[in-house]
Parts: C-alpha cells; structure tokens; sequence
C-alpha cells in the first residue's frame, strides 16, 4: 500500500515555462522536500489557453506524479518513463521538448540532478 509524506505547510519551489510546438505554454512547478536529500516532492503542471479535457489530463498527470514522489518514489526512475515521448508535432530544435511529458521529464532530470 503507498503511503505518501504528509505535505509541509512551506516548501521551496521553482517554475519552469515551455513554449510547446502546439503554441502552447506549459508550466512546470516543483516543490522540493528540503532536508538532505532535497530532491522533488511534488509537482503542478499548467497548460495556457487549453481546453477542460486536455486541462484535466496535465492537472492529472502531476497529482500521480506527485503521488509517486511523495510516497517515495525514485525522480529518475519517473524521469526516464516519461523521457522521448513524442507529439504528432514535436519542436524542431534539438534543445526542445518533444511533447508535455518530455518537458515533465526534462525538470525532474534537472531538479533532481541539482542542473540549473
């Protein structure tokens, strides 16, 4: 049975924004637990301009996320499960995500791995 943290009533956070080749924004905020180890505790993702389905499917897949995190769960493992996945019309540079889990996948990779 997973049994997640309980949540403080602080945490330290930082906010990411994409530019996704929808011509939507994603924004990708991750909370951090503090202590030593540091890593990510829970994450709030939030689209721009989308509508309710596509809405709940992102605000969704961050409470499972977090869910994961909270209980425990290891960042890279998540990170790596959600790394390369594609849109029907993924950015052309190499630097860019190619859809909204591939960006999800970037800031774990980042926050986890301390890469400002």
């Amino acid at each position: 049975m997973i049994h997640p943290r309980e949540r403080p009533k602080v945490l330290d956070s930082s906010t990411y924004k994409f530019k996704m080749s929808c011509g939507r924004s994603l924004y990708i905020t991750v909370s951090k637990n503090g202590g030593d180890t540091d890593s990510p505790f829970e994450i709030f993702l939030t689209m721009g301009k989308v509508g309710s389905c596509d809405r709940a499917l992102i605000e969704g897949l961050g409470r499972a996320i977090s869910l994961y995190l909270r209980a425990g769960g290891d960042p890279e493992r998540i990170s790596k499960s959600l790394r390369h996945i594609r849109c029907p019309h993924p950015g052309l540079r190499p630097d860019e995500p190619k859809s909204c889990p591939d960006a999800i996948s970037i800031v774990i990779e980042k926050e986890y791995k301390k890469e400002y």
